[in-house]
């Protein structure tokens, strides 16, 4: 059976036949998963692996609980997806800078700030409009240019008159080092170079929508880190932003006790479980609920539950947890008032 054929006949499974129909499609799930993880990523990344997992089975869960959620028309390009998201915020979380200045180049190439001058070629190649030239040369050139201190004062005595390159926007800072480089470059070692030549934090590069091969028609210089919808800006800030309250919100939780914890967790919606976890990785979310991976999986197929549902879970009775809640969040008010959070 095909994985689209599992899936369906998992939706339709009834009581007798579920648990069979549920092995086939976890097995398909792995196997699908694993193969793309390492499309991404030779090395092998098991919270990265489990986190596709669980973002899968949440999605297949709420469809099969009948909640109002879009169907998968086709699983594995589902599950594609979902690996190169959460690469995507595996990246953001572990480089911000590397990952942040990559979204600001994306733009500027793809046309989308007006930028005027610059093109992409075969989708992953940063050019000047009508440059040609030897890539490997010209990639070899820029990973070369910010390596040692001679290479960036020759640098900056040839392409910024002896300024410094913190001087100059993105865009220009880039098209300095294409002249320089005498040709097209792959976006990843652009962006590693520029971080370089900024002395941001978080220089390493890794790539986040390089084609998997040659006829992989599905990625392109924008597509995997840009929405068409929203600005960049909205983007990076509100995901940044996001990442930097949950992080700070995870030891907040942690400070409550379990009791006033959970009555706060089990009343959130998947969402946001789903958003805390792609901020702060699958393992800090666990922590918080005091579980395992497959307990916080099934947690999230059922959250947000009732009062009446969180008192059976936590042993709290029903009429204490509004209370319970409201001192809770009252307390991690308390604390935002003496941060520059505004929330």
């Amino acid at each position: 059976m095909t994985s689209q054929e599992l899936l369906t006949a998992y939706l339709n499974a009834d009581e007798i036949d579920i648990e069979e129909r549920e092995a086939a499609l976890t097995k398909r799930i792995m196997d699908t998963v694993r193969i793309a993880v390492r499309k991404r990523d030779d090395s092998h990344q098991p919270e990265w692996e489990s986190d596709c997992l669980f973002a899968v089975w949440t999605r297949i869960a709420a469809m099969k609980a009948g909640r109002d959620v879009s169907p998968i028309e086709n699983l594995d390009a589902f599950i594609n997806t979902v690996v190169k998201s959460k690469f995507c915020d595996s990246i953001r979380r572990k480089r911000p800078a590397w990952y942040n200045k990559k979204v600001e180049i994306t733009e500027i190439f793809s046309g989308k700030t007006g930028y005027t001058g610059v093109t992409v070629i075969e989708r992953r190649y940063c050019a000047l409009k009508g440059m040609t030239g030897d890539r490997r040369v010209a990639g070899s050139n820029c990973k070369e240019l910010a390596k040692e201190a001679d290479s960036v004062r020759a640098f900056k005595a040839a392409r910024l008159g002896n300024r410094e390159p913190m001087e100059f926007g993105v865009g220009d800072l880039c098209v300095a080092i294409l002249e320089h480089c005498g040709g097209p470059v792959d976006i990843d070692i652009l962006t590693g170079t520029v971080v370089d030549l900024l002395q941001l934090k978080n220089p390493d590069p890794v790539s986040i929508d390089k084609p998997v091969s040659e006829d992989d028609e599905s990625l392109t210089i924008g597509d995997s880190l840009v929405s068409e919808e929203r600005s960049v800006e909205d983007q990076v800030c509100e995901g940044d932003y996001f990442d930097n309250v949950a992080r700070w919100l995870v030891p907040e939780l942690m400070a409550l006790t379990t009791e006033r914890r959970m009555t706060v967790l089990l009343a959130l919606d998947r969402e946001q479980i789903m958003s805390l976890i792609s901020s702060v990785g699958i393992d800090a979310v666990t922590e918080l609920f005091g579980t395992d991976k497959n307990g916080l999986y099934d947690i999230v197929r059922r959250i947000p539950l009732s009062d009446a549902e969180i008192g059976r879970e936590t042993g709290v009775e029903v009429r204490a947890i509004p209370s319970m809640r409201f001192k809770a969040w009252e307390r991690i008010r308390r604390h935002v008032k003496k941060t520059n959070f505004d929330i």
